[in-house]
């Protein structure tokens, strides 16, 4: 059965999916579409308080800051962030996301280790960067674009 989202450029199927679905059936030939064009990346889902949803989209907006910083020299200095004390919270915002984009195995320990010390909103940062490191981590494993949906909820920041 053809999909109505194929002849879609990218642009076009990120707009869409920011614009609004009609139901899961609509969203699974959205990102077929996605999929089927080399497009990767990572949807999140929450449920949870208002506290939550800001910082989620505080998250998700701090990637326009993001700059490529996947060397190992980088990757290294940002799990070293995750593990000092002496850390700011701008150091940590900035280390999260940059082990969250590497896809790398040590990034992942790193982030799951500094999960389990995090407070408050950096918990809930810590738990995205989680979600989008093991998609990174399984585009690369199985050398194809991935694109996943990650719900969260209260529960899963605790």
């Amino acid at each position: 059965m053809p999909n109505k989202y194929d002849d879609l450029s990218e642009e076009e199927l990120v707009v869409k999916l920011d614009q609004g679905y009609e139901g899961e059936d609509d969203l699974a030939e959205i990102l077929a579409a996605m999929t089927a064009k080399g497009m990767s990346g990572g949807l999140i889902g929450f449920s949870g308080d208002d506290e939550q949803f800001r910082v989620t989209g505080e998250y998700i907006e701090y990637h326009e800051k993001l700059k490529d910083k996947s060397t190992k020299k980088e990757i290294a200095k940002a799990i070293r962030v995750l593990s000092s004390k002496k850390s700011d919270e701008a150091g940590l915002k900035m280390a999260i996301m940059i082990l969250a984009h590497t896809g790398e195995l040590e990034s992942l320990d790193a982030l799951e280790r500094y999960h389990k010390v995090a407070a408050g909103e950096l918990k809930i940062w810590a738990q995205t960067a989680i979600d989008e490191c093991k998609m990174f981590l399984e585009s690369k494993l199985l050398d194809q674009p991935r694109i996943k949906i990650v719900t969260h909820s209260d529960k899963s920041q605790k």
